[in-house]
């Protein structure tokens, strides 16, 4: 019939057997006080004058009571036990669970499950969570249905009302939601986390915020290997509906992009709940140094930290968080020295203001070149016109590159079908121009709005490039000067140095790595060193520590991928957990045991063996660790199982020298004296063979160049 209500599955609409489904679905476990304070808190000021505080809880709870029982007898809704306190904990049955995602707007496959069971040992942590949902929410009574209240109960009322706001609705919040840093979202793998809360809530200012509780039972240890596989789940990457490869979290929860250089994981906060013997306190110190490596982001001379790929971790107390709610300042951000409200916690205020300033600096930087003589203006602009340009070929970017970008900045906004038409860019492949069009956003000088293209300022997307090349050769600068004392600050004796010099031995310090990791092992693989054909073979020692949660980041050499079997194996430690990337010419075999030790596997004197030579703290284990983070950077992922590189022919012999040239290092003004062209020409040869092969970069370019056996 038009116009009739639609009906919830349960067969239901009475609105308190709505609330019951939309707390327990989010809840999944909870008393009827909690339902009651989160779906009509202005029941919580009614029955004032009964006796004792049993007799007003159980008049205010009398009605979602009512409804919770008529929940039950249709299947929808579980006894599951009772609190420490005594009181009985409600639950979903699986019907239920179908008719909460009705209530909630929220597929049926996002609500996480049921929690059967669940109060069996009394349910003192699921009790945490919903307090801190409650502590985050603050619901607040509805004064009209107060008026007839006495005038105390009425106050108190009007003091809840007054103070600062919660966030969100207890629709913005999911509990128990499964973290797989393997397998699927309803399956995940070994090593998975699982967060105690999600809140999902832009309109209050916080798009997504990851929330662990902790009764203070757990050590920073436990805590930091937690803060562990958030990290990894972060960093795993999934194709999503569209076929495009993006942050798994990404596919099931909105969030900004962030900016080119600044784009930080999702924050993470820490409720303590003060019920264990343990003191938050000492916790939080403990485990802001166990996690510092997800969390310190890097210093700038204006004064704010770029968080690029780190994870904002905050901590607060669960009775300070109840007073003051998530607007008052009792959030400790890990890194920073001052009590902040939530979103400022969570948030970059110092690197907003240094925007800020940079703004002014640039409007007033206009201000002056309006002022100048327009004969002097325009003298200096024909000026840059005639002067060859090629300030983006020599970052590495194709001839296309440059002229689309320059394009976009004389004609300013574009499709790409027009950019095409521009007479720098006539004849260019459609493939070639939008290959283009990528590298210029990946450095963030061009950005896309629908189906326009707009060149960004470059100041700010070149120097971010710059900073980062220069610290990378600063870093290949100290290594290298580093490295090159090693034989003698060794044989003079320094402690910091030991060499292992029989196989067996070596093998052993090589198990040490993998045992005695507390939450990252990485390493630079090259394969087997010293005589003999050793066949490739799985680490079975490095399985057991990922299956114990240890972190794996690993750098593979190029050629030994060519081995069908090595690169089999390679795939194998990627399903069980493993990062793995490529490069294209390694120098050794190197495995780092968190930050405490170094093994470096070297070929004997004889050439019959291997050496391993073990660097514990000091300057030279600082080098190695920037030694992998460098080749970490610059490496490419590794390719998944099954995937080959489609290159549609065999190299010509112009090719192979050409690629020869640039895996010898030289430069594209080098290249072109030796082939007797221009540079122009070289840097489209260049392009040519990076669209053969699917290379986005000249070092992907030398990866798939060593895998097809073009090198």
């Amino acid at each position: 019939m038009a116009g009739k209500r639609k009906t919830n599955p349960a067969g239901s609409s009475n609105p308190l057997r709505g609330d019951v489904l939309r707390v327990l679905g989010v809840l999944k476990v909870a008393t009827v006080d909690q339902i009651q304070r989160i779906a009509l808190p202005h029941l919580t000021y009614r029955h004032t004058d009964k006796k004792t505080p049993s007799e007003r809880k159980a008049a205010r709870t009398a009605s979602h009571l009512g409804a919770l029982a008529d929940l039950r007898k249709h299947g929808l809704t579980e006894n599951g036990g009772r609190t420490k306190d005594g009181d009985v904990l409600r639950n979903l049955a699986a019907k239920g669970l179908e008719a909460a995602s009705y209530e909630l707007v929220r597929p049926i496959g996002e609500m996480d499950g049921t929690a059967c069971g669940a109060g069996s040992s009394g349910a003192s942590h699921p009790m945490a969570v919903n307090e801190t949902v409650i502590a985050m929410l603050r619901p607040k009574p509805d004064l009209a249905l107060l008026a007839d209240e006495p005038a105390d109960a009425r106050a108190a009322a009007q003091a809840a009302v007054d103070a600062p706001d919660g966030i969100g609705t207890i629709a913005s919040y999911a509990t128990g939601v499964p973290l797989p840093t393997a397998g699927t979202w309803t399956t995940p793998g070994r090593g998975s986390a699982q967060a105690d809360i999600v809140l999902t809530a832009p309109e209050a200012g916080v798009p997504l915020l990851f929330i662990e509780v902790d009764n203070c039972h757990e050590t920073a240890q436990e805590i930091a290997a937690k803060i562990d596989k958030y990290m990894r789940f972060f960093q795993r990457k999934v194709k999503d509906t569209d076929g495009t490869e993006r942050p798994m979290w990404r596919t099931r929860w909105p969030a900004s992009e962030g900016r080119y250089g600044d784009v930080p994981h999702p924050p993470v906060l820490l409720v303590f709940n003060r019920v264990g013997a343990r003191n938050p306190d000492n916790t939080v110190r403990q485990l802001a140094e166990l996690t510092r490596r997800h969390w310190e982001g890097q210093p700038k001379r204006a004064g704010y930290h770029l968080d690029d790929r780190k994870i904002p971790i905050v901590a607060t107390g669960l009775r300070m968080l109840r007073e003051h709610g998530p607007a008052g300042p009792v959030f400790l951000r890990f890194g920073r020295d001052r009590m902040e409200p939530l979103l400022e916690a969570i948030g970059n205020r110092c690197r907003e203001d240094a925007d800020v300033r940079v703004q002014e600096a640039e409007r007033d930087s206009q201000e002056a070149y309006r002022a100048e003589p327009k004969a002097e203006r325009e003298r200096e602009e024909q000026e840059e016109v005639q002067a060859e340009m090629r300030p983006l070929q020599a970052l590495g970017l194709s001839a296309t590159a440059e002229a689309a970008y320059l394009a976009l900045v004389e004609k300013g906004p574009q499709t790409l079908t027009e950019l095409g038409d521009r007479p720098t860019l006539a004849g260019a492949p459609v493939d070639g121009l939008q290959y283009a069009v990528t590298e210029l956003s990946d450095i963030g000088l061009v950005s896309r709005t629908d189906d326009r293209l707009t060149a960004q300022p470059p100041r700010a997307a070149l120097e971010a490039v710059a900073e980062r090349r220069a610290r990378e050769a600063r870093i290949a600068h100290d290594s290298a000067a580093l490295l090159s004392r090693f034989w003698l600050d060794h044989t003079s004796g320094s402690s910091y140095v030991e060499v292992v010099d029989t196989s067996h031995n070596s093998d052993a310090i090589q198990r040490r790595v993998h045992d005695e990791a507390v939450a990252e092992v990485r390493a630079l693989w090259i394969g087997p060193v010293g005589g003999g054909d050793r066949e490739p073979e799985i680490d079975t020692d490095a399985l057991k520590a990922m299956a114990r949660g240890i972190a794996y980041r690993v750098v593979y050499s190029a050629n030994i991928l060519q081995d069908p079997k090595a690169l089999e194996l390679a795939h194998e430690c990627v399903d069980r957990g493993e990062q793995a990337r490529v490069f294209p010419d390694l120098a050794m075999n190197l495995a780092l045991c968190d930050n405490r030790f170094a093994v470096v596997s070297v070929t004997a004197p004889d050439r019959a063996g291997h050496h391993s030579v073990v660097i514990q703290p000091s300057g030279l284990l600082d080098a190695l660790i920037g030694v992998f983070e460098s080749h970490w950077r610059m490496a490419v992922p590794l390719p998944p199982a099954g995937e080959a590189v489609e290159s549609g022919a065999s190299p010509t012999s112009e090719a192979r020298q050409l690629l020869s040239y640039l895996s010898a290092g030289l430069t594209d003004e080098s290249i072109a004296r030796e082939l007797g062209v221009s540079e122009r020409t070289v840097a489209r040869r260049i392009a040519r063979l990076q669209e053969m092969l699917g290379a986005r970069t000249r070092f992907q370019l030398g990866v798939q160049a060593s895998r097809c056996g073009w090198l």
